[in-house]
């Protein structure tokens, strides 16, 4: 992989889970503020918008704060992948 891939996909990645969260969290507020109990789906099926509301805010909330990262910046199942590897030679 590129260079400039490594540096920018994780990036890209976290703001097109956010902006799927905040659609999540828009779509389900409109249908609450038009009174709506339900609204449908791409495919038919039918949404409850406080559950979508949760879901996007979980979303956008996993986005922001990255859990799965440590405060200096590597990724912990980088390393265990590494010393894995390095363990075999």
């Amino acid at each position: 992989m590129a260079n400039w891939m490594r540096r920018h996909l994780p990036t890209t990645r976290r703001v097109v889970y956010a902006t799927m969260g905040a659609l999540l969290i828009a779509q389900g507020s409109t249908a609450l503020a038009r009174g709506r109990v339900d609204y449908p789906n791409y495919w038919g099926g039918k949404v409850f918008p406080p559950l979508a509301i949760v879901l996007g805010l979980a979303i956008v909330g996993f986005a922001v704060a990255d859990p799965f990262r440590r405060r200096s910046g590597r990724d912990p199942r980088r390393a265990a992948k590494r010393a894995r590897r390095n363990a075999r030679k």
